[in-house]
């Protein structure tokens, strides 16, 4: 008996409620497909990941076009890591209290501390640069 031969046909995604996959789509690798339905590429390798994603991109569920990131200070600058040494119940009522107060990070709650340290004591311009 001969060799039977799988053809490629048009699919859904698992779960996806939206347009089935062409031909075309079912032989890219989940990578590529990633870029033309999510609009950027992805460094996982994951293909419950990548079948996820490309799913929720689908149902709009998730952004999809390149990475909208705030443009970084001045990419020549070079940055200095601060060693900031703190006892561990400390850390917990700061992240508490940083996350209570709605900000993105404990670092952006820190940058803005110190700030704001620096504009009551009466150092405007060094506040104006910490803020960025």
């Amino acid at each position: 008996m001969g060799e039977r031969r799988a053809v490629p046909r048009p699919t859904r995604a698992a779960g996806s409620r939206g347009a089935p996959i062409s031909v075309a789509q079912a032989a890219l690798p989940e990578s590529d497909l990633q870029v033309e339905v999510v609009g950027r590429r992805t460094g996982s390798t994951h293909r419950g990941y990548l079948v996820w994603k490309i799913r929720e991109a689908r149902k709009g569920n998730i952004p999809v076009g390149p990475s909208q990131r705030p443009p970084k200070r001045d990419p020549g600058t070079k940055m200095m890591v601060l060693p900031l040494r703190m006892a561990e119940p400390d850390v917990e009522v700061l992240d508490a209290a940083w996350k209570r107060l709605g900000f993105k990070s404990r670092m952006a709650f820190l940058r803005h501390a110190m700030a704001s340290a620096l504009h009551a004591g009466g150092d405007i311009d060094a506040a104006i640069a910490l803020r960025g």
